[in-house]
C-alpha cells in the first residue's frame, strides 16, 4: 500500500495502528490524521526510536497493510443494514 492510500483510508488504518502499536491514543491518531511526517515524529517520541528506524518500521507496516476492497465494504454495509431491518421488523408474540 502507498501512503496516499493510507491517508485516504486513515480511519481504518488508524485502528490497525492501535492494534500494532498500543502506545498511540485516539487523540494521537486524530492529530496525525494521515500525515506521514507527524506519524514519524510521534512514533519517535512514543517508542524512543531515531527517525530512520521509525520510518523503516512505519514503511514496513504500511507495505503489509491490506484494506477492504470497495466490494467488501459494500457487502459489509449491506449486511449491517439488513440486520437492522430484520431487528426492527421482527414480529413480537402477543401475550
Amino acid at each position: 500500500m502507498k501512503w496516499d492510500q493510507v491517508k485516504r483510508d486513515w480511519l481504518s488504518v488508524s485502528q490497525q495502528i492501535k492494534l500494532k502499536w498500543g502506545k498511540f491514543t485516539d487523540e494521537d491518531l486524530a492529530m496525525i490524521s494521515g500525515d506521514r511526517e507527524s506519524f514519524v515524529r510521534l512514533f519517535e517520541q512514543r517508542y524512543e526510536d531515531d527517525q530512520t528506524t521509525a520510518e523503516q518500521k512505519i514503511d514496513a507496516f504500511v507495505l503489509g497493510l491490506t484494506l477492504p476492497t470497495e466490494r467488501s465494504k459494500i457487502l459489509s454495509w449491506s449486511q449491517h443494514c439488513w440486520n437492522n431491518i430484520r431487528s426492527l421488523t421482527r414480529v413480537r408474540p402477543r401475550i
